[in-house]
């Protein structure tokens, strides 16, 4: 079976090992939701229409188009169903669950690995897709960080193999490579968005499928009714319409991210680039941080879970001053101990 591993400990006074935004304070938070409470009572909308529509207008997607999920992975999982797919290629290191997608269904499943840095021939990719095959790409893609050129991606779309990109980290990146606005030109384009990481509703849980319009009427056929629930309804929307939260934090990662690779460059680290909200490390005992960190309550990413990684790489995410300061700090500690 998979390694299904993921950010996310307990007990740990700041955890590093999960990427949500770090502008979305549980203050805010408990002022949005409090008013909210009642709209738990009553049975939500059947598919969250009202968001939808705002989603639509937001992403400048055709509403019919977009369907909604309690998360962005519960719509990955109706693809395999609904689409004729043998084998599912990944690009190595990446999120897990999509090869785990492929176990569960029974699919091939090719891990592509790039040749350096994490950047991959995409003449080379296109040369190997086949009309059944699901390609899913992570951009950015988890946990290196790198954004791929949408003009890249379209390319591969003029083969007959269905593309699904995942932008669940797009809005944290300054320069936008979403694909969104190719969907009506090619019929065997998917895309993931979640709300989750951009608004730190990992606990809510809330993401968007949007394709073609057949493949998300079947999609809306096979969920249960009121797969979205009301709070997660409503908060969103409540987010989605604050326009300045997106690029706020977009300039906040990015000087913050700026900061730590400053501040890491002092120690025996590499950093690989990322336009993300997280950076993937690699040095010599890097496990032996991850325990030192956590026994001072500061949870880090190891590899697990991630095809290609070994024990010498880490991935942090990037949080507010103090706490990135906080790592720092450890660091500083580990290293002057070792």
């Amino acid at each position: 079976m998979a390694d299904r591993a993921h950010g996310g400990h307990n007990g740990v006074e700041l955890d590093f090992s999960v990427n949500l935004n770090p502008l979305i304070t549980v203050r805010e938070l408990k002022r949005i939701i409090t008013p909210l409470i009642e709209s738990v009572i009553p049975y939500p909308e059947t598919r969250a229409q009202s968001l939808v529509r705002r989603v639509s207008q937001y992403l400048g997607a055709d509403e019919k188009r977009i369907i909604a999920g309690n998360g962005s992975i519960e719509l990955m999982y109706c693809l395999p169903r609904i689409l004729d797919i043998k084998r599912i290629i990944t690009l190595e290191p990446t999120f897990c669950e999509y090869r785990y997608l492929a176990e569960i269904n029974n699919l091939n499943h090719l891990p592509l690995f790039s040749q350096s840095c994490f950047f991959w021939d995409f003449v080379e990719i296109k040369k190997k897709l086949t009309e059944k095959d699901l390609i899913i790409i992570c951009n950015p893609n988890n946990p290196t960080g790198n954004l791929f050129l949408k003009d890249e991606i379209i390319k591969l779309c003029e083969t007959r193999a269905y593309i699904l990109v995942d932008e669940a980290f797009m809005d944290f990146s300054e320069r936008d490579e979403s694909v969104i606005g190719y969907l009506k030109d090619f019929p065997n384009l998917f895309v993931l968005k979640s709300f989750t990481k951009i608004f730190s509703l990992a606990g809510l849980r809330i993401g968007f499928l949007l394709g073609d319009e057949k493949t998300i009427s079947q999609v809306d056929r096979i969920l249960p009714l009121w797969n979205v629930n009301a709070l997660a309804l409503e908060v969103t929307k409540s987010l989605i319409d604050d326009n300045e939260i997106i690029e706020k934090t977009k300039r906040y990662i990015k000087h913050e991210r700026d900061f730590l690779i400053k501040k890491l460059k002092k120690f025996p680290i590499e950093i690989f680039e990322s336009v993300a909200n997280f950076l993937l490390l690699r040095f010599e005992n890097a496990r032996g941080f991850s325990s030192f960190s956590k026994s001072r309550g500061l949870a880090v990413r190891t590899p697990d879970g991630f095809l290609g990684l070994n024990s010498s790489y880490l991935r942090i995410a990037v949080k507010k001053r103090r706490e990135n300061i906080m790592l720092i700090k450890l660091f500083e500690e580990f290293f002057r101990n070792i």
